[in-house]
């Protein structure tokens, strides 16, 4: 009796008819006798979400931490509008009730970036209120303070695209569409930790579509320790903020367990594999507890409330390491980089880009030419210390290691 209905702004875009007075349901599944979809697709058609505590873990904790934090709300029934831009693929789609201690993260695609006026809406105690934020929109490129934003909505576009597959079925858009997500952001899911493997090219779109729908039938389980571990994993993707994507940065090994049959150890407490950041980001800049603010990442705007959202992440990127325990997927600024052949490829470089790229030796006379004509931030990615395929400024450049000198 669920519908998606997205022209009535009164009801949340998926609801539940039978739900008369509108309550919302949250489902805990204990153990791995539960029917995981089940009680995402009733959680997720009744404005909630699904948790789910394995047979090690402790029920009261998490059975209390829940209570606590619903015996407290801030704000209900929360919509958010932004004046001044046209908007889409906007998450969560349904955003969730406000509860003192937590934080609201909400994540969007713009069109028009400039001055535009954000407004948080919602309820406390019954009563209705409304609060103004000025914010400016960042053009696309304009910074890299905020490329954060964009990598967050890509996890919460997987997140959403997986929810999709899972409730749906597979259809080969979806399927094109989460490959491109993986390989552009370094998300690496359990249904695409392929992409890490050396062997593999990333646009092999044929082949790779294959790969990925093999793996993404594996969600007909819906029981058992590994269905369930599906749906962490899931929900985990549709509800990532900064920290949790910064703790998802320190699991290389779990997408390797992903590739291998996506073990019980790939569930909500130790978090899907994401390439590392390569370096520390600063806090989220829509804040409702600043009067003005900057948006976050060109055409990618973001909103952190409740203390703002929290990734943040450091040190030089180790990556996704492969079975000899050598990494094999690095991030570097906004680019994701994979080691294939024995060197670093751009995942934006083609390979027909790559063919054609001249081949310049490192720190000799024509690559320190090229770096005095790039800006800072187009600079660290020829500070590799082995061979590097990179797209700069529209044009691909080979750069292999200096010679050995006889």
């Amino acid at each position: 009796n669920a519908i998606n209905d997205s022209s009535n702004p009164g009801l949340p875009r998926t609801t539940n008819l039978s739900n008369k007075v509108r309550a919302r349901l949250f489902a805990f599944g204990v153990g791995f006798d539960v029917n995981a979809r089940l009680l995402d697709r009733l959680s997720g058609g009744n404005s909630g979400t699904s948790e789910y505590v394995q047979p090690d873990q402790d029920i009261e904790r998490s059975v209390a931490s829940f209570y606590g934090k619903m015996t407290r709300p801030a704000l209900a029934s929360i919509s958010v509008e932004l004046d001044g831009t046209d908007l889409n693929r906007t998450y969560p789609r349904d955003i969730p009730d406000l509860f003192e201690g937590g934080q609201l993260v909400w994540v969007g695609r713009y069109r028009r970036s400039g001055k535009a006026t954000l407004r948080l809406k919602g309820k406390v105690a019954g009563e209705s209120r409304s609060l103004e934020i000025p914010v400016e929109l960042a053009r696309a490129g304009e910074s890299s303070s905020y490329d954060f934003v964009e990598k967050l909505w890509a996890i919460r576009r997987v997140g959403f695209i997986i929810d999709q597959i899972d409730l749906n079925g597979r259809n080969k858009e979806l399927t094109d569409e989460l490959i491109a997500l993986s390989t552009k952001y370094g998300i690496l899911t359990p249904y695409t930790s392929f992409l890490a493997d050396e062997r593999v090219s990333l646009h092999a779109a044929v082949d790779n579509r294959k790969r990925a729908g093999e793996n993404l039938a594996r969600l007909s389980e819906v029981q058992g320790g590994y269905g369930v571990a599906q749906r962490g994993a899931k929900q985990f993707y549709l509800n990532t903020d900064r920290a949790d994507a910064a703790k998802a940065s320190g699991h290389g090994q779990a997408a390797e367990a992903a590739g291998r049959g996506y073990g019980q150890s790939m569930g909500p407490a130790s978090g899907p594999a994401l390439a590392q950041s390569s370096r520390p980001q600063t806090p989220g800049a829509m804040s409702s507890s600043a009067p003005q603010a900057k948006s976050m990442g060109g055409g990618y705007g973001g909103m952190g409330g409740g203390g703002g959202a929290a990734m943040s992440s450091g040190g030089r990127a180790e990556g996704v390491k492969a079975d000899q325990g050598r990494a094999t997927v690095r991030q570097l600024g906004n680019k994701t980089f994979y080691r294939k052949d024995n060197r670093w490829v751009d995942a934006e470089v083609k390979p027909d880009d790559e063919a054609k790229a001249p081949k310049i030796e490192q720190f000799s006379d024509e690559f320190f030419k090229i770096a005095r004509g790039l800006t800072p931030e187009m600079n660290q990615y020829l500070a590799f210390d082995e061979g590097v395929t990179v797209n700069l400024a529209g044009k691909t450049y080979r750069f292999d290691p200096p010679k050995a000198k006889p």
